[in-house]
């Protein structure tokens, strides 16, 4: 397994989320007697469903993963994955009243306080938060953060919290531009993993060409966090968002590039995203058609 998971890390690293689905799809069974390895690979398998567009694989894989979890005594570890599986949803389908009753329901299930101090998934349940668009909760969590650091490691701890304060910060206009301070002290340890909120927030200010910057920056760099079990699930939005700002800026070779690595993702995506899968390709064959 552990082969296994160097050359799945590979293919994750360069983004490759087919391959890397393909693999995962015959780790998983071959190492389901190896409690480690296959509660390692089904996380990687949830998050790969997911940035892939296959939310209702992913959330029945959250839920097998946040089982065992809660079956091998790790209420914080499942409770982790349920807030992931938050992340997702309100990711891609893009309902923040139904991602607020999802997270409300998951906080309700599992408090935060019933689980020990610096055992607490306190970044993912306010990154939760934040996707699920509930900026009350968020506050209130990053205030948490800030007396009890949970589940980070003190080594990554003031970094991890300059991440989340951006993300959080980045969910009103007025506070857009703190946000992106936060980001960039978050910047050096986290690198690729805020290149896109980043981008976001400077897309919001109505500063494209620097959006532009960082989405593509993101999109030239590596992703490391999967070494450590760890994700994020903007991809799609990212190559989508790119091949509009290149398109916007009239150049078309790149634009093209950018709708097709989204398409390229979400090809087999669930029925509900067909119709951005059907917008991509309607602006690709546009492209190509004024290109000449």
């Amino acid at each position: 397994p552990a082969m296994e998971n160097s050359e799945l890390l590979l293919e994750l690293g360069r983004r490759d989320f087919t391959a890397a689905e393909a693999r995962l799809r015959v780790a998983i069974p071959r190492y389901q007697a190896n409690r480690a390895a296959y509660e390692g690979f089904l996380n990687l398998f949830a998050a790969v469903l997911a940035i892939r567009g296959r939310l209702a694989e992913a959330n029945r894989t959250f839920a097998i993963l946040a089982d065992l979890r809660i079956g091998t005594g790790r209420p914080a570890r499942a409770l982790d994955t349920q807030l992931r599986r938050v992340m997702a949803n309100a990711r891609y389908r893009g309902d923040p009243r139904a991602a607020k009753a999802q997270l409300d329901e998951v906080l309700r299930a599992n408090p935060l306080e019933r689980i020990p101090d610096r055992e607490r998934p306190m970044v993912s349940a306010i990154r939760a938060a934040v996707a699920a668009g509930d900026h009350e909760r968020a506050t209130r969590l990053l205030d948490e953060l800030d007396r009890n650091q949970g589940n980070i490691p003190r080594r990554i701890a003031i970094y991890a919290r300059q991440r989340v304060r951006g993300s959080v910060l980045s969910m009103r206009a007025a506070s857009l531009p703190q946000a992106i301070v936060a980001f960039r002290k978050a910047e050096p340890l986290f690198g690729y993993t805020v290149e896109v909120p980043m981008a976001e927030a400077f897309d919001r200010l109505g500063i494209p060409d620097s959006a532009l910057v960082y989405y593509t920056k993101w999109a030239e760099d590596g992703e490391s966090a999967w070494e450590v079990g760890q994700y994020d699930v903007f991809q799609a939005d990212a190559y989508f968002r790119l091949g509009e700002l290149y398109e916007a800026k009239g150049d078309r070779t790149k634009a093209v590039d950018f709708y097709g690595r989204f398409t390229e993702l979400w090809r087999e995506a669930d029925a509900e995203f067909q119709p951005r899968m059907k917008e991509a390709r309607r602006r690709i064959a546009e492209l190509l058609k004024s290109r000449g």
